[in-house]
């Protein structure tokens, strides 16, 4: 998994209506690094 702790306690909430294949959570997770920066080192 590709997936960060983040620095705040929600920033933004999706939901869809079936589960991502590996691709599209990819994308989210890129999606959240970029917008919200939240791997701070």
């Amino acid at each position: 998994m590709n997936a960060y702790p983040a620095c705040c306690d929600l920033a933004e909430l999706m939901v869809w209506d079936r589960v991502l294949t590996d691709e599209e959570a990819i994308e989210v997770r890129a999606y959240f690094q970029g917008r919200y920066n939240y791997l701070k080192e």
